[in-house]
C-alpha cells in the first residue's frame, strides 16, 4: 500500500475512465429518451444483447469475470488470488522488457 498522498498516473487513469464511462451512458441514455425508445442504444443494454449472441455469450461473461477478479484481488482468498492472469502478464511483460 502507497502511503504518499500523490495522484500517480494510475489514479488519473481510474479518472478518465469512470468519467468516460459516465459521460458515454449520458449521452446514450440522451439519445435513447430522444428517440423514444426504451433502453436500446446503453452500455448495458448493448452488454446484455452481447449474451444472447452465441459468438459472444460466453467470451463476455469471461472477460467480465477476469477484470473483475483483477479489480477485487485483494478482498479475496489467496489461493483465488494466484489466478489473476491480469497481474500475471503484466509480470511478463515487465520481465520481457528488463
Amino acid at each position: 500500500m502507497v502511503d504518499d498522498k500523490s495522484i500517480n498516473g494510475g489514479t488519473y487513469a481510474w479518472f478518465g475512465l469512470v468519467g468516460y464511462v459516465i459521460l458515454a451512458d449520458a449521452i446514450l441514455c440522451y439519445m435513447t429518451i430522444k428517440r423514444k425508445k426504451i433502453n436500446t442504444d446503453t452500455m448495458s443494454a448493448v452488454f446484455n444483447q452481447s449474451l444472447t449472441k452465441p459468438r459472444t455469450k460466453f467470451i463476455i461473461p469471461a472477460v467480465w469475470s477476469l477484470l473483475t477478479l483483477h479489480l477485487f484481488k485483494p478482498y479475496l482468498p489467496s489461493k483465488i488470488q494466484n489466478l489473476d492472469p491480469i497481474t500475471g502478464f503484466g509480470r511478463f511483460i515487465a520481465n520481457q522488457l528488463e
